[in-house]
């Protein structure tokens, strides 16, 4: 088989997962502010907003945790898990499903075709590339994972799927514009091409669920307030400077659509729906808004549509 490119960027764990401000992390955000709006800004300011280091991520989480005194039990959960896959340092034998991250992007491709989507990503082991995916570890122990070959074609492996969990099929919840659901994972699949691979659990909804424009999914059941905040969509654009990566981004159209409750972190999204036909790199976000004005990521998936990577 074809080594595979990585077609969902995964701006979360262990790649990235981005992180709020406070008064104690500075990130040299205020040359940002400083900057008149129509200059040059440097790449190096876009990247401080957008993927600080690690470990400025983890203290800026663990302040925002003791600031706010408000989180629910469950949201506590997520932003102390987000902080542990920070600090873990994975290996092919550890790595989680992609269901078992604190948060997933879950993606409509076509009408009849929604579910939580992970990619294949190459990773230096020993000196030899290996897809760093468990998906991937799985799959290849079938046959005809094995003789997929570009195909372009969403197959399903029902007899991984099985066997991987015997006893009790995986649930998750998701996360609509509107509104909290929990849903089994029914299948596990593939999309093997040149430019557009992916793994895809399908998610077992009702007539009315498969209606919801659905953005997200987490283990962890959370409190949202479901807002749109047009003001604060603005920022993403200021702060966005061209040139600044080798592929698409559509970071600049993301559009704040729910609140984590009792925080200043924001879920956003950037796509066309019910399913997207005009952005090249659809995205998943969850953003803080600092004292600042600034919107710092703290997650982030990009689905790159246009094959970049092979370019």
């Amino acid at each position: 088989m074809k080594s595979i490119l990585p077609a969902l960027i995964m701006l979360l764990i262990p790649p990235v997962i981005l992180s709020g401000c406070n008064d104690d992390a500075k990130i040299n955000r205020s040359k940002i502010d400083s900057k008149k709006e129509n200059s040059n800004v440097n790449c190096d300011d876009f990247w401080d907003v957008c993927n600080p280091d690690n470990s400025i991520k983890i203290n800026l989480l663990k302040n925002e945790l003791a600031r706010n005194k408000n989180l629910s039990a469950e949201n506590t959960k997520l932003l102390n898990a987000i902080i542990k896959e920070l600090q873990e340092v994975r290996s092919m034998e550890n790595i989680p499903l992609t269901f078992e991250y604190p948060l997933f992007p879950i993606h409509r491709l076509k009408k009849d075709q929604l579910g939580v989507l992970g990619y294949s990503a190459s990773k230096d082991e020993n000196g030899q590339w290996e897809d760093f995916y468990k998906e991937d570890q799985l799959l290849k122990k079938d046959f005809g994972y094995q003789s997929i070959d570009s195909t372009g074609v969403l197959v399903s492996f029902p007899k991984v799927y099985n066997q991987l969990f015997l006893n009790s099929k995986p649930s998750v919840y998701w996360y609509s514009f509107k509104k909290k659901a929990q849903s089994n994972l029914t299948q596990l699949c593939y999309m093997g091409d040149d430019c557009l691979s992916y793994f895809q659990y399908n998610l077992g909804l009702n007539s009315n669920e498969e209606k919801e424009n659905i953005v997200f999914g987490s283990p962890f059941s959370l409190d949202l307030e479901y807002a749109t905040k047009p003001d604060v969509d603005k920022k993403f654009k200021k702060q966005f400077t061209q040139n600044c990566a080798d592929c698409p981004s559509n970071y600049k159209d993301q559009k704040i659509f729910a609140q984590l409750k009792g925080s200043n972190l924001f879920f956003t999204q950037a796509d066309s729906w019910p399913i997207n036909d005009k952005l090249k790199a659809p995205s998943r976000s969850m953003v803080l808004l600092t004292k600042e004005g600034q919107l710092i990521t703290i997650w982030n998936s990009e689905l790159d549509l246009i094959g970049c990577g092979c370019f």
